[in-house]
């Protein structure tokens, strides 16, 4: 018998870019890599969720930050690409 777990996908999106957001394609690898390697595991992806961040206000901005890091606390497991 397998056991759920949640992995989080972290990542630079936005980083020191004021305008734009840098090529997140590695994203849908990663994700398709652990699905195919734990199909228990929950995968969550930020960008996923998130894809049209940069046109949020700073402060929906400010409280999706706050609500991905306390969802990757939240989580067995952690991965940053960076």
């Amino acid at each position: 018998m397998s056991q759920s777990f949640q992995i989080f996908l972290a990542g630079i999106m936005q980083g020191s870019l004021p305008d734009s957001i840098h090529p997140q394609q590695y994203r849908a690898q990663i994700v398709d890599l652990l699905s195919r390697q734990y199909p228990d595991a929950t995968v969550f992806d930020p960008f996923q969720e998130h894809p049209e961040s940069m046109s949020y206000d700073p402060e929906r901005g400010r409280d999706v930050f706050f609500e991905m890091m306390d969802h990757a606390g939240e989580s067995d497991v952690l991965i940053a690409f960076i």
